[in-house]
C-alpha cells in the first residue's frame, strides 16, 4: 500500500506550470502486457514498481501522463496470489482508498460508492487534497478484473477546474476498453494460448502440469500438460485408453472424435466419471493434440450442471493454441 501511495505522490510531483485546459481526445492507447485501450491525449509514460501487501508479490504499472492542467492515469496492480473469496476483494476494496490518501494533506473523501463499471463490481470515487499550496482533486473507478489484477482509471486536476472537467473525465473513463483474453506464451513448449482474463492462473500442485487457470468462485478450469512422444506418432495412433491409464475403467466417455486447432489434427473425448459425488459432479472435456515429438493436453473441467453453459468458452481456449515453430 505504501508503493500505491509514493506512486501516487510521483504524478503529483510532476505536475508543470498550469495552463489553458486541452481536451482529453487523442490517440488510442494499447497495452498488450494488461489486456486494455484508453484514449491517452498522447502517448502515456510507464512506472513499475514490486512490492508486498500482507506477504503477497505485487507488480504494479502505473500507465500515466501529464498533459497541461490533467494527470491521466490507469494503474494495474497484479498480484501473485489471488483473493479468491468475495469477501477479500470486497476488504481490500473498502481499505484500498485509505491507503491511497494516507500521505496526502488535508484529505477530503467527497465519496467512495459501490457501482458497476465496464460489466464489473467498482467503486467510484472522488476526493480532494491539497500539494503545496495548490488544492487538487482526484477521481476515478477502481475495481478487480479477477483475482489477481486490481484496476484504477483515474484523472487528477487543480479544484478550480472542477466544473469543466466532467466532459474530458467521461471521454477518458469511457474510452477504456479491456481485452477478453490475455495471451500466455509457453517458450519452451513453442506455443502459446488464450485464457479469459477473468480466470487466475492457479500453482499446479503436480509437477508434471504445465500451467493451470481457473475461474475463481465459478469451478471451470484447465490444465496444460505436454508429454514426449515418438517423432512419427500422431493422435490416431492413439487409444483413449492408453491416454487415460489407469483412470480409463473408471470414467464413463461421454463423446468422443477428431477435429482441428487452427491447421493441427486434435482428439477429443467429454467424460464423467462413474463414481458419483453428491457434493460435485464433475464433467471433463480433454483435447489432445500431437505435433512433432511432442503430446499437448487441455484438460477442462467444470460443474456437470454448468458444462454446456461453459463449453463455448472451453471451445475459444482450444482454438486459440498457436505453435511457433
Amino acid at each position: 500500500m505504501k508503493k500505491i501511495i509514493f506512486l501516487f505522490v510521483t504524478f503529483i510531483l510532476t505536475f508543470a506550470t498550469f495552463s489553458v485546459f486541452a481536451s482529453s481526445s487523442g490517440n488510442l492507447y494499447h497495452s498488450n502486457d494488461h489486456g486494455f485501450s484508453v484514449s491517452f491525449p498522447t502517448e502515456p509514460d510507464v512506472i513499475r514498481a514490486n512490492f508486498k501487501f500482507e506477504g503477497i508479490d505485487v507488480a504494479a504499472t502505473s500507465y500515466q501522463l501529464v498533459d497541461n492542467d490533467a494527470i491521466y492515469y490507469v494503474s494495474i496492480n497484479n498480484f501473485t496470489q489471488a483473493f479468491n473469496t468475495e469477501k477479500s476483494r470486497e476488504e481490500y476494496m473498502n481499505n484500498f482508498l485509505k491507503g491511497v490518501t494516507l500521505s496526502l494533506n488535508e484529505v477530503s473523501i467527497l465519496y467512495n460508492k459501490d457501482v458497476v463499471f465496464k460489466g464489473f463490481k467498482a467503486k467510484s470515487y472522488k476526493f480532494k487534497f491539497k500539494y503545496e499550496g495548490t488544492n487538487l482533486v482526484q477521481k476515478g473507478f477502481y475495481f478487480f478484473r479477477n483475482g489477481t489484477e486490481h484496476i484504477k482509471i483515474s484523472i487528477a486536476y487543480p479544484e478550480e477546474k472542477d466544473r469543466i472537467i466532467d466532459e474530458i473525465y467521461i471521454e477518458f473513463v469511457n474510452s477504456l476498453q479491456l481485452s477478453l483474453t490475455k495471451t500466455h506464451n509457453f517458450t519452451s513448449s513453442n506455443f502459446s494460448i488464450n485464457i479469459p482474463y477473468d480466470w487466475d492462473k492457479i500453482i499446479p500442485k503436480n509437477k508434471e502440469v504445465l500451467a493451470a487457470f481457473g475461474h475463481q468462485g465459478y469451478g471451470e478450469n484447465v490444465i496444460i500438460m505436454t508429454k514426449s512422444i515418438p517423432k512419427n506418432m500422431t493422435v490416431s495412433d492413439m487409444s483413449w485408453e492408453e491416454i487415460l491409464y489407469p483412470s480409463f475403467n473408471t470414467v464413463e466417455i461421454q463423446n468422443q472424435g477428431f477435429g482441428a486447432v487452427g491447421d493441427v489434427k486434435t482428439k477429443y473425448c467429454i467424460y464423467i466419471p462413474k463414481q458419483r459425488t453428491e457434493k460435485y459432479n464433475l464433467k471433463y472435456l480433454w483435447y489432445v493434440i500431437a505435433r512433432k515429438s511432442w503430446l499437448y493436453f487441455l484438460i477442462f473441467t467444470d460443474r456437470e450442471q454448468n458444462f454446456e453453459m461453459n463449453y463455448p468458452t472451453f471451445q475459444q481456449i482450444a482454438e486459440s493454441i498457436r505453435f511457433h515453430n
